[in-house]
Order: C-alpha cells, then sequence, then structure tokens
C-alpha cells in the first residue's frame, strides 16, 4: 500500500472499502488498494446516493434509517424475511422497529429510484425473457400482505 494512501480522508477510506470485489479488480480500474471483503464493485457516489435517498424517507416518516432499509427490503417482491446483524441488544429493537413500518409507494418508488443501477449483459436479457416470473413474484407478494 503507497505511503499517501494513508493520508487519504476517512470517506476515501470508505469510498473503497466498498467499492470493489477483490484488489485485483479495483486496481485494474483506479489504480487504488482495495478490501478484499468487499462483495462487488459499486459506484461509491451511487452508494452515498441512495444512502441520502434512505436519510430522507428515515426523516420523513420519523423512523432511523436502518428501519427504513429493513422495511424497504421486506415490501420488496419475493422478499419473506430479513436477517439482521445487531451486535448489542438496542441495535435489535432498533431493527424490529422496522416490522411496524410500512412504507407508502411513493417512498419505495423513491427508493428504488435511487437504487436502480443500469442494466448490463446479460441481466437485460434475463429481465426482458423473465417478465413472467416477476408478475407471479409480485402477485404472490400481494397476497401475503
Amino acid at each position: 500500500m503507497p505511503t499517501n494512501w494513508r493520508k487519504r480522508s476517512a470517506r476515501a477510506e470508505r469510498d473503497i472499502a466498498t467499492s470493489c470485489a477483490s484488489a485485483s479488480t479495483l486496481q485494474r480500474h483506479s489504480g487504488a488498494p482495495c478490501n478484499r471483503r468487499s462483495a462487488a464493485p459499486i459506484e461509491p457516489e451511487h452508494g452515498y446516493t441512495v444512502i441520502d435517498a434512505v436519510k430522507r424517507v428515515a426523516a420523513r416518516v420519523e423512523a432511523t434509517p436502518a428501519q427504513v432499509a429493513l422495511a424497504w427490503l421486506l415490501a420488496r417482491p419475493g422478499v419473506t424475511t430479513a436477517i439482521v446483524g445487531a451486535r448489542r441488544p438496542e441495535q435489535l429493537q432498533d431493527n424490529l422497529g422496522a416490522l411496524a413500518l410500512a412504507l407508502s409507494d411513493q417512498d419505495v418508488a423513491q427508493l428504488d429510484a435511487a437504487s436502480s443501477l443500469p442494466t448490463c449483459y446479460p441481466a437485460w436479457v434475463q429481465a426482458m425473457t423473465n417478465t413472467h416470473r416477476t408478475g407471479f413474484l409480485e402477485r404472490q407478494h400481494d397476497a401475503a400482505r
């Protein structure tokens, strides 16, 4: 790791830590070091856009961002449960508050819009050919409500 890397801001370090699948992937694209625990490459600014949207919705519905994120996840078609990783009892209590939170269609649409990514190949082909599955999942989700 270059010595000047240690002088970067906390936000820059967080960007790198959350934006790559492996050191070689990120180094190919930007030349920056990487945290190998990350799951997939993402654009850090896109992540901040999603976080900002979650915070806006949380302020509007008077809930915590964690509650909004969990309620948003549980509102997704096909999602039947969410596994939380609370370390402390107060985190668990906060997360459980998501069960009582009902996001409006407008809130869900705002969060979906903020988090949407451009569809790349082969995902656009799969999306085009699997529309019948999406409709099925939506109907099952609506029936479960």
